[in-house]
Protein backbone atom coordinates (compact mmCIF):
# COMPACT_ATOMS: atom_id res chain seq x y z
CA UNK A 1 0.00 0.00 0.00
CA UNK A 2 2.69 2.30 -0.42
CA UNK A 3 1.59 3.74 -3.20
CA UNK A 4 -1.27 5.33 -1.25
CA UNK A 5 0.92 6.86 1.01
CA UNK A 6 2.15 8.64 -1.97
CA UNK A 7 -0.72 10.06 -2.74
CA UNK A 8 -1.62 11.30 0.18
CA UNK A 9 2.37 12.43 1.50
CA UNK A 10 2.77 14.51 -2.18
CA UNK A 11 2.78 18.06 -0.94
CA UNK A 12 5.77 20.25 0.04
CA UNK A 13 6.58 20.81 3.50
CA UNK A 14 7.07 23.76 5.15
CA UNK A 15 9.46 24.88 8.02
CA UNK A 16 9.06 24.00 11.41
CA UNK A 17 5.29 25.55 12.76
CA UNK A 18 6.73 25.59 16.70
CA UNK A 19 4.40 26.76 18.63
CA UNK A 20 2.08 28.78 16.96
CA UNK A 21 -1.38 28.74 16.80
CA UNK A 22 -2.57 25.73 13.87
CA UNK A 23 -5.11 27.44 11.09
CA UNK A 24 -7.36 25.51 9.00
CA UNK A 25 -6.96 27.04 5.37
CA UNK A 26 -10.74 28.39 4.13
CA UNK A 27 -12.14 25.58 1.52
CA UNK A 28 -8.72 23.81 3.15
CA UNK A 29 -10.63 20.43 3.85
CA UNK A 30 -10.27 18.44 0.44
CA UNK A 31 -10.80 14.96 -1.09
CA UNK A 32 -7.25 13.03 -0.46
CA UNK A 33 -7.68 11.34 -4.27
CA UNK A 34 -8.67 14.50 -6.18
CA UNK A 35 -7.52 17.39 -4.18
CA UNK A 36 -10.94 19.43 -4.91
CA UNK A 37 -11.92 21.74 -2.20
CA UNK A 38 -15.42 22.67 -1.45
CA UNK A 39 -17.40 20.46 -3.02
CA UNK A 40 -18.16 18.22 -0.34
CA UNK A 41 -16.34 15.21 1.52
CA UNK A 42 -18.53 11.59 2.47
CA UNK A 43 -18.61 9.88 5.54
CA UNK A 44 -15.50 7.60 6.04
CA UNK A 45 -13.35 9.23 3.00
CA UNK A 46 -9.55 10.23 3.65
CA UNK A 47 -9.24 14.27 3.66
CA UNK A 48 -6.47 16.27 3.27
CA UNK A 49 -6.50 19.08 5.12
CA UNK A 50 -4.35 22.53 4.11
CA UNK A 51 -3.75 25.26 6.30
CA UNK A 52 -0.31 26.09 8.82
CA UNK A 53 1.38 25.60 12.29
CA UNK A 54 -0.76 21.87 11.53
CA UNK A 55 2.22 20.65 13.28
CA UNK A 56 5.81 21.01 14.08
CA UNK A 57 7.03 18.36 11.88
CA UNK A 58 6.36 15.69 9.08
CA UNK A 59 5.15 12.17 10.71
CA UNK A 60 3.27 10.10 10.03
CA UNK A 61 1.26 6.28 11.61
CA UNK A 62 0.64 3.09 9.59
CA UNK A 63 -1.22 1.66 12.76
CA UNK A 64 -3.51 -0.18 11.76
CA UNK A 65 -6.70 0.58 13.41
CA UNK A 66 -5.71 4.14 12.91
CA UNK A 67 -4.55 6.49 15.90
CA UNK A 68 -6.23 9.48 16.50
CA UNK A 69 -2.96 11.35 17.10
CA UNK A 70 0.13 11.55 15.60
CA UNK A 71 2.85 13.77 17.24
CA UNK A 72 0.39 15.42 19.21
CA UNK A 73 -2.02 16.42 16.52
CA UNK A 74 -5.99 15.51 16.85
CA UNK A 75 -8.25 16.37 14.52
CA UNK A 76 -12.19 16.47 15.24
CA UNK A 77 -15.32 16.51 12.59
CA UNK A 78 -18.32 17.96 14.86
CA UNK A 79 -16.37 16.72 18.18
CA UNK A 80 -15.82 13.39 17.31
CA UNK A 81 -12.09 12.22 17.08
CA UNK A 82 -11.04 11.31 13.59
CA UNK A 83 -8.29 8.98 12.62
CA UNK A 84 -4.76 10.57 11.27
CA UNK A 85 -2.66 8.95 8.98
CA UNK A 86 0.26 11.69 8.26
CA UNK A 87 1.27 15.17 9.54
CA UNK A 88 2.99 18.46 8.71
CA UNK A 89 2.78 21.99 9.30
CA UNK A 90 1.38 22.36 5.99
CA UNK A 91 -1.16 19.56 5.65
CA UNK A 92 -2.73 16.69 7.76
CA UNK A 93 -4.26 13.67 6.13
CA UNK A 94 -7.38 12.02 8.69
CA UNK A 95 -10.09 9.97 7.79
CA UNK A 96 -13.96 11.29 8.22
CA UNK A 97 -15.80 9.52 10.90
CA UNK A 98 -18.00 7.09 9.73
CA UNK A 99 -20.61 8.70 12.00
CA UNK A 100 -19.58 12.50 11.57
CA UNK A 101 -23.29 12.67 10.56
CA UNK A 102 -26.45 10.66 12.41
CA UNK A 103 -27.61 9.59 8.98
CA UNK A 104 -24.45 9.03 6.55
CA UNK A 105 -27.12 9.09 3.80
CA UNK A 106 -27.91 12.60 3.95
CA UNK A 107 -26.04 15.51 3.33
CA UNK A 108 -24.84 17.92 6.05
CA UNK A 109 -21.99 19.37 7.50
CA UNK A 110 -19.09 19.05 10.08
CA UNK A 111 -17.17 21.96 12.08
CA UNK A 112 -13.62 20.64 11.66
CA UNK A 113 -10.94 21.22 14.77
CA UNK A 114 -7.06 20.42 14.99
CA UNK A 115 -5.79 20.25 17.98
CA UNK A 116 -2.26 20.58 19.08
CA UNK A 117 -1.09 20.42 22.84
CA UNK A 118 -2.31 23.20 24.71
CA UNK A 119 -3.87 25.05 21.49
CA UNK A 120 -6.14 24.51 19.13
CA UNK A 121 -7.36 25.81 15.50
CA UNK A 122 -10.43 27.69 14.71
CA UNK A 123 -13.42 25.35 13.49
CA UNK A 124 -13.92 25.53 9.89
CA UNK A 125 -17.26 24.38 8.97
CA UNK A 126 -17.04 22.20 5.57
CA UNK A 127 -19.90 20.29 3.96
CA UNK A 128 -20.84 16.11 4.15
CA UNK A 129 -22.10 14.66 1.23
CA UNK A 130 -23.37 11.26 1.39
CA UNK A 131 -20.66 10.43 -1.47
CA UNK A 132 -17.78 12.25 -2.80
CA UNK A 133 -16.48 9.72 -5.38
CA UNK A 134 -12.55 10.09 -6.86
CA UNK A 135 -10.04 7.89 -8.15
CA UNK A 136 -6.81 8.05 -7.18
CA UNK A 137 -3.60 8.96 -9.65
CA UNK A 138 0.22 7.12 -9.24
CA UNK A 139 0.79 10.83 -8.10
CA UNK A 140 -0.92 13.95 -8.19
CA UNK A 141 1.79 14.99 -10.98
CA UNK A 142 0.56 12.43 -13.48
CA UNK A 143 -3.00 11.67 -14.43
CA UNK A 144 -2.44 7.97 -14.71
CA UNK A 145 -5.09 5.87 -12.15
CA UNK A 146 -3.93 3.68 -9.53
CA UNK A 147 -5.61 0.42 -11.26
CA UNK A 148 -3.86 -2.68 -11.45
CA UNK A 149 -4.14 -5.48 -13.94
CA UNK A 150 -4.84 -8.56 -12.33
CA UNK A 151 -1.44 -9.63 -12.40
CA UNK A 152 -0.59 -6.60 -10.18
CA UNK A 153 0.96 -4.57 -12.78
CA UNK A 154 -0.42 -0.99 -13.49
CA UNK A 155 -2.70 -0.63 -15.95
CA UNK A 156 -0.49 2.05 -18.38
CA UNK A 157 1.40 1.93 -20.87
CA UNK A 158 4.94 -0.46 -20.96
CA UNK A 159 7.28 1.60 -18.91
CA UNK A 160 5.80 5.09 -18.86
CA UNK A 161 5.79 5.09 -14.81
CA UNK A 162 8.94 4.52 -13.42
CA UNK A 163 10.01 2.06 -11.33
CA UNK A 164 6.62 0.42 -11.70
CA UNK A 165 5.75 -2.34 -14.08
CA UNK A 166 2.64 -2.19 -16.64
CA UNK A 167 1.06 -3.03 -19.33
CA UNK A 168 -2.36 -1.53 -21.07
CA UNK A 169 -5.69 -3.60 -19.85
CA UNK A 170 -7.60 -5.06 -22.81
CA UNK A 171 -11.64 -5.91 -22.80
CA UNK A 172 -12.42 -8.38 -20.68
CA UNK A 173 -10.07 -7.84 -18.19
CA UNK A 174 -11.05 -6.44 -14.70
CA UNK A 175 -8.92 -3.99 -13.32
CA UNK A 176 -8.50 -3.02 -9.78
CA UNK A 177 -9.20 0.43 -9.25
CA UNK A 178 -8.60 2.73 -5.81
CA UNK A 179 -10.97 5.01 -5.38
CA UNK A 180 -12.18 7.27 -2.22
CA UNK A 181 -15.40 8.96 -0.97
CA UNK A 182 -18.02 6.26 -2.50
CA UNK A 183 -19.94 6.08 0.56
CA UNK A 184 -21.70 4.38 3.24
CA UNK A 185 -21.07 0.39 3.39
CA UNK A 186 -22.71 -2.58 4.72
CA UNK A 187 -21.77 -3.83 7.56
CA UNK A 188 -21.04 -0.95 8.82
CA UNK A 189 -17.88 -0.71 10.01
CA UNK A 190 -15.68 1.43 13.16
CA UNK A 191 -13.91 4.30 12.01
CA UNK A 192 -10.09 4.34 11.34
CA UNK A 193 -10.66 0.40 11.05
CA UNK A 194 -9.68 -1.97 7.86
CA UNK A 195 -12.31 -4.59 6.35
CA UNK A 196 -9.80 -7.77 7.11
CA UNK A 197 -12.68 -9.41 9.31
CA UNK A 198 -15.40 -8.84 6.70
CA UNK A 199 -15.94 -8.17 3.43
CA UNK A 200 -17.61 -4.74 2.83
CA UNK A 201 -20.15 -3.35 0.35
CA UNK A 202 -20.99 -0.01 -0.80
CA UNK A 203 -24.60 0.31 -0.32
CA UNK A 204 -24.54 2.43 -3.85
CA UNK A 205 -22.99 0.23 -6.20
CA UNK A 206 -21.24 2.97 -8.27
CA UNK A 207 -21.04 3.70 -12.24
CA UNK A 208 -17.72 3.15 -13.99
CA UNK A 209 -17.03 4.65 -17.95
CA UNK A 210 -13.77 4.03 -19.28
CA UNK A 211 -13.97 5.69 -22.65
CA UNK A 212 -17.61 6.69 -21.94
CA UNK A 213 -18.45 3.38 -21.70
CA UNK A 214 -20.74 1.73 -18.99
CA UNK A 215 -18.08 -1.18 -17.35
CA UNK A 216 -19.24 -4.08 -15.29
CA UNK A 217 -18.57 -3.67 -11.78
CA UNK A 218 -18.21 -6.35 -9.44
CA UNK A 219 -17.46 -5.31 -6.35
CA UNK A 220 -17.19 -1.66 -4.89
CA UNK A 221 -16.13 -1.76 -1.15
CA UNK A 222 -13.13 -1.33 1.15
CA UNK A 223 -9.88 -2.89 1.42
CA UNK A 224 -9.01 -5.40 3.36
CA UNK A 225 -6.27 -3.96 4.90
CA UNK A 226 -5.86 0.05 4.53
CA UNK A 227 -8.75 2.25 6.35
CA UNK A 228 -10.82 4.57 4.69
CA UNK A 229 -9.75 2.86 0.64
CA UNK A 230 -12.06 2.11 -1.43
CA UNK A 231 -11.79 -1.10 -4.33
CA UNK A 232 -13.59 -1.23 -7.15
CA UNK A 233 -13.40 -4.37 -9.25
CA UNK A 234 -14.56 -3.37 -13.23
CA UNK A 235 -14.57 -4.88 -16.35
CA UNK A 236 -12.97 -3.40 -19.24
CA UNK A 237 -15.57 -3.13 -22.08
CA UNK A 238 -15.77 -4.09 -25.24
CA UNK A 239 -15.97 -1.39 -28.34
CA UNK A 240 -12.76 0.70 -26.40
CA UNK A 241 -10.03 2.20 -28.99
CA UNK A 242 -6.78 1.65 -28.00
CA UNK A 243 -5.03 4.40 -26.12
CA UNK A 244 -2.47 5.19 -23.20
CA UNK A 245 -4.62 7.62 -21.89
CA UNK A 246 -8.06 5.93 -21.55
CA UNK A 247 -10.45 8.55 -19.20
CA UNK A 248 -11.82 5.90 -16.55
CA UNK A 249 -14.63 7.91 -14.37
CA UNK A 250 -16.91 6.96 -11.25
CA UNK A 251 -20.56 8.47 -11.40
CA UNK A 252 -22.75 8.08 -8.20
CA UNK A 253 -25.83 10.06 -9.37
CA UNK A 254 -25.40 13.45 -11.04
CA UNK A 255 -21.44 13.25 -9.54
CA UNK A 256 -19.34 12.43 -12.43
CA UNK A 257 -15.59 12.73 -11.56
CA UNK A 258 -12.86 13.85 -14.21
CA UNK A 259 -12.24 12.37 -17.58
CA UNK A 260 -8.72 13.68 -16.79
CA UNK A 261 -7.63 10.69 -14.97
CA UNK A 262 -6.63 7.52 -17.15
CA UNK A 263 -5.38 4.37 -18.20
CA UNK A 264 -4.27 2.15 -21.03
CA UNK A 265 -6.43 0.12 -23.08
CA UNK A 266 -6.04 -2.15 -25.88
CA UNK A 267 -8.73 -3.60 -28.04
CA UNK A 268 -8.68 -7.21 -28.69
Amino acid sequence: MRLIYICFAAISVTAAAHAQTPTIADGGVANAASFDRGTGVAPGSMVAIYGSSLATALARSDSVPMSTSVSDVAVTFNGIAAPVQLVSPNMITAQVPWDVLADPTVAGSAAVVVTRPGIQSQALTIPIVPAAPAIYRVHPSTPQALALNSDGTLAAAAGSIEGMQSHPAVPGDTILVYANGLGAVSPAIATGANARDLTRVTQIVPTVLIQGLPATVSFSGLSPKVPGLNLLNVMVPAGITASDSAPIQIQIGNILTTDQITIAVRAQ
